[in-house]
């Protein structure tokens, strides 16, 4: 009996110790390809900080100023080893020339040359790095996430139905994420909220109403006021990225507005949510 209990219980101890192992380096792991990403961006002569890493996944968000410089920076970041998927979110500055709004065109590129030596952390629950894919831009790098930020009124950034449908785009591309049970924003959640950020930057005029919705999933008091702090979270994030905050309402509303069916894993994910809606045309 000991026999075979003694390497039941290595065993055991071993799959503890790897478990532990990687919950330590998960977080140097993200930092590590970040610093490897942006100086593989750097050295192109693009701006380092359109990347952020979550696991062993990479986002690019912000805007580029032609389709080669977008495909450029999605490949560089996925030769770096380690990374996994590139979720290239960079879209297109139409706003320079053509007045429209950004478009929301995203891509992946998966690595054929999979590390099975790397850690693999999901986004749920996890509130990310903590960098910042919105800081440290240079204008005369091929790609300017805030081209757009110091526009005004010279730039036509277009009407607010354009804006609503912009926003709606972004939003059917990614959920704003947070973890689970939390007000706190995940990084693809952040990511999400960048991309919102360029285009409320380029409509400084309108005022937008952000509205937290939840599932049945646990009790109706609870869940209002999640909905309500995540929904004064996005608010927050954004002013951190410069907006002002009188720009914004914020609300709440719990499970009193599904848009999908509570009795389905999928439709309680979809219920599950945050809401921008303009409420002021430009003047």
């Amino acid at each position: 009996m000991q026999r075979i209990l003694m390497p039941v219980l290595s065993l055991i101890g071993l799959v503890v110790l790897c478990l532990l192992c990687l919950q330590c380096h998960g977080p140097q792991l993200e930092a590590d390809l970040i610093e490897r990403g942006r100086q593989q961006l750097v050295a192109a002569g693009l701006d380092p900080a359109i990347l952020a890493v979550d696991g062993r996944d990479a986002i690019l968000v912000g805007a580029a100023k032609s389709e080669a410089a977008r495909d450029r920076a999605g490949k560089l970041v996925a030769e770096v080893r380690g990374i996994r998927v590139v979720d290239n979110r960079l879209t297109l500055d139409s706003l320079s020339g053509s007045g429209g709004a950004a478009g929301a065109s995203t891509s992946q590129l998966v690595r054929s040359d999979d590390d099975p030596g790397s850690v693999d952390t999901g986004s749920g629950g996890d509130p990310g790095s903590g960098s910042d894919p919105g800081s440290g831009r240079d204008p005369a790098s091929s790609i300017d996430p805030a081209s757009s930020s110091d526009s005004g009124a010279g730039s036509d950034p277009g009407s607010a139905s354009e804006l609503q449908t912009s926003l709606d785009t972004v939003l059917r591309n990614g959920n704003v994420e947070f973890a689970t049970n939390s007000d706190e924003l995940t990084t693809r959640g952040r990511a999400v909220l960048d991309e919102i950020y360029l285009l409320l930057a380029a409509h400084p005029e309108t005022r937008i109403a952000i509205s937290g919705h939840s599932d049945l999933t646990g009790r109706a008091a609870y869940n209002l006021e999640l909905s309500k702090l995540r929904a004064q979270a996005a608010r927050d994030y954004l002013v951190g990225r410069g907006l002002p905050t009188e720009r914004f309402n914020t609300e709440g509303y719990g499970a009193t507005r599904p848009i999908a069916d509570n009795d389905a894993p999928e439709g309680r994910q979809k219920n599950r949510r945050i809401e921008f809606h303009v409420l002021e045309a430009p003047q």
